[in-house]
């Protein structure tokens, strides 16, 4: 009898050194593999790299990292089971949470080589007319999910098909907790089918303070940098459901709209006599219009030789149209129109200037329409005309 108990003893003094003694080698084991794998995996993908022109990446160093973290646990997952003398239940914990790490770090490096492709596509010309960002995320909250099922049913030791089951009945309450993300997605499906919007645009929202260009679109907004350098970020979802305007349009035909009024002293409108003419026959684009004018009078029998039926604002509009048509910023394709507008009880008769420029540049632009304004305020004496000045009561 004694001696049995010796033996036994003697056994378990044996089997428990030699099972943590099997267990360290295991831990070292998995601890020392992870460091090759990195820095022989490494070089092989950079030089493959090479191929797309492609060098050192951060986001390739991660998804290699998180990938060779993969490796200590998998040594793990097979390694408990040749461990003599473990418990089959502390043999199963141990697989099993080996197996969630490894689920773990492969939906990591999965994700840092989603992150990867995006910067990828974003160097290529495309990305400006496609963005691609809500699509990643999208990816990304199911690849979350699938890993968060597998995880559970790992630990909790189930069938993931049967802890799905059980998530039939909480579907109401996902969509409601992932209904901005649903409805964000939906709206920007519809954003991209229709190419309402892309990265560089430049938008207007007024409703939300937006003025600028679209510099990011991801799946829950779209951010602007407005013209001071400030971001507003807009919901996407109100892109679909409310007006903006998109200035793409101006940039693709090359050309932008010159809109702007002169306003004339009501007073100083009036005929004119042959001393004013002989004043304004010195502008040549003003010798044709009077020309016209004098044929149309003989045509009508009406030859007056006090020209009553010229007037200086009549003029005026023809000498700017003229000057227009004969600009060399301004595009000869699209309208030039000089016209008289209603005052809408501001003061002063306005003359609107309404044409296009040959150019988007913003600075170019500017500097054009400053100098055909400058110009038209110079040579408005000339035809006795005055600029409305609004009397200002103290």
């Amino acid at each position: 009898m004694i001696h049995v108990y010796a033996v036994s003893y003697l056994n378990l003094f044996i089997t428990v050194p030699m099972t943590l003694l099997y267990f360290m080698t295991l831990v070292i084991v998995a601890l020392i593999i992870n460091f090759p794998i990195r820095y022989l995996v490494l070089p092989t993908v950079y030089k493959l790299l090479s191929f797309i022109d492609q060098d050192y990446n951060l986001e390739i160093e991660r998804a290699i990292c998180y990938l060779s973290n993969a490796a200590p646990p998998l040594v793990f997952s097979f390694g408990i089971e040749l461990i003599p003398g473990m418990k089959s239940n502390l043999v199963v914990m141990i697989h099993n949470i080996a197996n969630a790490v490894i689920i773990l770090t492969l939906a990591l490096f999965f994700m840092a080589s989603l992150d990867f492709f995006y910067m990828f596509y974003r160097q290529r010309a495309q990305s400006r007319v496609r963005s691609i960002k809500s699509l990643i995320q999208i990816a990304k909250i199911i690849l979350f999910f699938i890993t968060a099922i597998l995880i559970l049913a790992l630990l909790m030791n189930q069938s993931p098909v049967m802890l799905l089951s059980g998530f039939g009945a909480m579907a109401a309450l996902f969509i409601l907790v992932f209904q901005d993300t649903l409805l964000s997605f939906v709206a920007g499906v519809q954003l991209s089918s229709t190419d309402m919007i892309r990265v560089g645009d430049w938008i207007e929202i007024p409703k939300l303070g937006a003025n600028g260009d679209v510099i990011d679109i991801a799946l829950h907004t779209v951010t602007v940098q407005n013209f001071d350098k400030t971001l507003t970020t807009v919901p996407i979802r109100n892109l679909v459901t409310d007006s903006f305007k998109n200035w793409r349009g101006m940039r693709e035909i090359g050309a932008r709209r010159i809109k702007r009024s002169l306003y004339i002293d009501q007073t100083s409108i009036r005929f004119l006599k042959r001393t004013d003419l002989r004043q304004l026959l010195r502008y040549s684009y003003v010798k044709e219009y009077i020309a016209n004018q004098r044929n149309i009078e003989r045509d009508r029998d009406l030859i007056d030789c006090d020209f009553k039926s010229l007037i200086n604002m009549s003029i005026f509009r023809a000498y700017a149209t003229d000057y227009l048509k004969n600009h060399i910023d301004i595009n000869k394709d699209m309208l030039i129109l000089v016209r008289e507008m209603d005052s809408g009880g501001v003061g002063g008769f306005p003359i609107e200037v309404y044409c296009f420029t040959n150019t988007v540049n913003w600075n170019e632009y500017e500097s054009i329409q400053s100098d055909i304004f400058d110009h038209l305020y110079s040579v408005i004496p000339d035809f006795g005309l005055r600029l409305f000045q609004p009397i200002i009561q103290l």
